[in-house]
């Protein structure tokens, strides 16, 4: 869950990993890519590095790779890790809007709001019906006080999810902040009816 205070759900690990993971022994590339795509973010480090450094890739190979283990970095805390995955799978492949938007989301957790701003507008541009990055955006704008630019990615996220209960979420705290009490409490009332676990 993504919402505009900076709490986020993603569970961030306490320990790092070496950068460079040599391959392990034995395994193919079919078994370094399941890792490199998994859920086990050390695992995925040591499957997306064993397929970067194999030297038998397209350079679309290696941007998805890049971009997986960009995320399991972030997974660990590690966002300035991270941000160097990132970088490298635009490079690789600058039309891809989910790098910019993860690249996005990395820069969020460590506050840097502006530069965030910056690749959420480059993954709107990429792709503008995809809700996440317009709350997302709102989200970096709320934390820059700036309520009713916030609102209005919101807006927008609704507008393209009408079953977005985060994104109700996050308008509804927003409205509060401008004053406007009823539409806020309403908007969370909402939120809280399409998704339960909301701010417990």
């Amino acid at each position: 869950m993504r919402l505009f205070f900076g709490i986020r759900t993603l569970t961030v690990a306490l320990t790092g990993l070496l950068c460079v993971v040599a391959p392990l022994a034995g395994q193919t590339r079919d078994d370094n890519w399941k890792r490199c795509a998994g859920s086990d973010s050390d695992l995925k480090i040591v499957g997306c590095t064993a397929f970067i450094q194999s030297g038998q890739e397209s350079n679309e190979g290696l941007a998805q790779a890049f971009g997986h283990r960009g995320y399991a970095y972030v997974q660990k805390g590690n966002y300035d890790r991270a941000i160097q995955d990132y970088d490298e799978a635009i490079r690789l492949n600058p039309t891809f809007f989910g790098t910019f938007y993860a690249r996005g989301d990395a820069y969020f957790y460590k506050n840097n709001y502006d530069r965030a701003i910056q690749d959420f507008d480059e993954a709107i541009r990429l792709n503008p019906s995809y809700a996440p990055a317009f709350h997302d955006r709102g989200s970096a704008y709320h934390n820059k006080a700036n309520y009713d630019r916030a609102i209005q990615d919101y807006d927008q996220a609704i507008h393209l999810n009408p079953s977005y209960a985060e994104a109700f979420y996050s308008r509804g705290f927003a409205k509060h902040k401008t004053g406007n009490k009823a539409g806020g409490d309403a908007d969370i009332a909402k939120a809280k009816q399409l998704d339960p676990k909301l701010g417990q």
